[in-house]
């Protein structure tokens, strides 16, 4: 759904009760968005390019506290932005880990790493430095990934004209939170604009008009 400040995309599922349970996330152009979860501290991520073949991941992660026995969030090489569990060492992959596996007792791991944050470096950077999009089989469920790709292209192409994006000249419109919520509602936009219209701060404006971006 297209947004003053990019667009959101929520995903449902019925629960026991036969309620929706939906999470929604805001994409905050160009670089931001924010995890939906049930207690929201105002986290995020920025992805911001690097060079032409890699790119910077900022998290933003309010009043974190490590648990004990928890790997820390993210664990650096001294003296670099490199991960110690990195590509050339399998990201310190655990097998017994992975052997331990019980859900019903909540123990083990099914990916054997120490944490989402490996976990989601290791399947991007699996990748190479740049992929050959032709390869891929993008389906229903990545229609926010080809929606975001478009609106992208768009912004570059307006630059190369000289149209710079209108949001940098509203920085009010960045206000944007996710949802987490159970409820009765099937569609999309009701479960976003009720919860837009709950928070002071979210509250002016809630949508502007945008173009619209087929997916």
């Amino acid at each position: 759904m297209p947004t003053s400040f990019g667009f959101t995309y929520g995903g449902r599922r019925t629960t026991d009760d036969g309620r929706y349970y939906w999470r929604v996330t805001p994409y905050i152009f160009p670089t931001f968005t924010s995890i939906p979860g049930p207690r929201f501290n105002g986290s995020g991520h920025f992805l911001i390019p690097r060079d032409d073949q890699t790119s910077w991941w900022l998290v933003v992660q309010p009043n974190y506290r490590p648990r004990e026995g928890v790997p820390p969030f993210v664990e650096l090489i001294p003296g670099t932005w490199r991960q110690t569990r990195n590509r050339d060492n399998d990201y310190l992959i655990d097998r017994e880990l992975q052997r331990s596996l019980d859900m019903e007792k909540g123990t083990g791991n099914y990916t054997g790493l120490a944490s989402n944050r490996v976990e989601d470096s290791a399947i991007i950077e699996s990748m190479g430095h740049l992929y050959d999009r032709s390869r891929e089989h993008l389906g229903t469920v990545d229609a926010a990934i080809i929606y975001m790709r478009r609106m992208m292209i768009r912004a570059a192409r307006d630059l190369e004209r000289g149209i710079e994006p209108e949001i940098l000249r509203h920085p009010e419109r960045f206000a944007a939170r996710p949802v987490d919520v159970v409820n009765e509602e099937p569609d999309l936009a009701p479960v976003w604009l009720s919860d837009r219209a709950a928070y002071e701060y979210l509250s002016e404006p809630v949508e502007a008009p945008v173009p619209q971006i087929q997916a």
